[in-house]
């Protein structure tokens, strides 16, 4: 969800400053990020999506055909919803809706989160007129002329949450440390594999709360002390609130998140994915630990889990150090950009 919560706390923050503003989140038609633009009380639009595969296949020869039909749809949606300006933040479905803005005189603008941007960024990052970016190692990819060293917005609304309603909600025990281990918008099949086999021991010691990702509910899971969801929109405040300590994946929606709320984490990325540069970015500044899936069994996952809830000097080190790495509250900033470029 790295492309749409950075987005979301823009629209957040920018409710707080003006009555009148109104949005519209453009997606796909299947994606997660539905149901989080709904929570957000913002419409939610769909156009197809051209993805480009990494490595040949069939699906490459449909492109052409994709690329036309994919740029109808945001033509239409775009003279239907006459935006003042556009802002995306990666993912394959902002190109044609930047694309038809420019040809309709819309301006458009890129935030930036990975450290090293991906194809879909990087078509569009010609004509944009200003570049957000988290860290300062993605500055050399674009024009610095355009670009500038904000930070990630996050939602100030992640900040409100309680251990006491978690608890509650999932029926744990508060005096208990509690993990929380998050798979992405998708959900990780590599952590819910690990987490199968180790959750057993974990509960012994400690809360799971285990977000596992849209249809990754793991049945054989059932036991006290273990709460799982497939995904949440509403009351992860809470279930931040209640986290000692956080397992995830390298995706900049939840770095980011992680960064606002000073939670300790043990960091998985997805291999041969820009969230191994991401994972390096944290890991440079001491902000997490980094473990790489190849190099992981499940003993050693559980080690690590079990040596950093024991040990509160380090996670308080951690918590500390992420809090550092990246500037979060910064939507204000954003916003005061959009303003005066728009």
């Amino acid at each position: 969800m790295g492309p749409v919560t950075p987005l979301l706390a823009l629209a957040e923050a920018w409710r707080k400053q003006r009555e009148d503003i109104s949005f519209a989140l453009v997606g796909t038609q299947d994606g997660p990020e539905r149901s989080l633009a709904q929570a957000s009380h913002i419409p939610f639009y769909a156009i197809p999506s051209v993805r480009l595969p990494r490595f040949f296949s069939m699906e490459w020869f449909l492109i052409p055909f994709r690329a036309v039909y994919a740029l109808a749809g945001a033509h239409r949606l775009l003279r239907a919803q006459r935006p003042d300006l556009i802002i995306g933040a990666g993912g394959f479905t902002q190109v044609p809706v930047m694309w038809v803005g420019r040809f309709l005189g819309v301006p458009s603008f890129l935030l930036q989160t990975d450290v090293r941007p991906l194809l879909s960024n990087r078509l569009v990052a010609s004509f944009v007129k200003k570049i957000f970016i988290g860290f300062e190692e993605t500055m050399p990819f674009f024009s610095a002329r355009k670009t500038v060293q904000t930070g990630v917005p996050v939602r100030a609304s992640l900040k409100t949450g309680s251990r006491e309603r978690a608890c509650a909600r999932f029926g744990l025990d508060g005096t208990r440390p509690t993990l929380l281990v998050l798979g992405g918008g998708t959900g990780s099949l590599w952590i819910n594999e690990r987490m199968a086999e180790i959750a057993p021991q974990l509960v012994q010691e400690m809360n799971v709360i285990h977000l596992t990702g849209r249809g990754k509910q793991l049945a054989s899971l059932t036991m006290n002390g273990y709460a799982s969801m497939e995904q949440v929109e509403d009351g992860l405040a809470d279930i931040y609130a209640a986290a000692d300590l956080v397992v995830a994946r390298a995706g900049m929606g939840t770095i980011s998140e992680l960064c606002a709320l000073s939670k300790p984490a043990l960091i998985i990325p997805l291999p041969g994915s820009a969230q191994l540069e991401n994972a390096r970015a944290l890991a440079r500044r001491h902000a997490a630990m980094v473990r790489f899936q190849s190099s992981t069994s499940a003993d050693d996952l559980q080690e690590e889990i079990r040596g950093l809830i024991s040990d509160s000097a380090k996670r308080k080190r951690l918590s500390a150090s992420i809090h550092r790495a990246l500037n979060t509250d910064v939507a204000d900033v954003i916003i005061t950009h959009l303003t005066s470029h728009s």
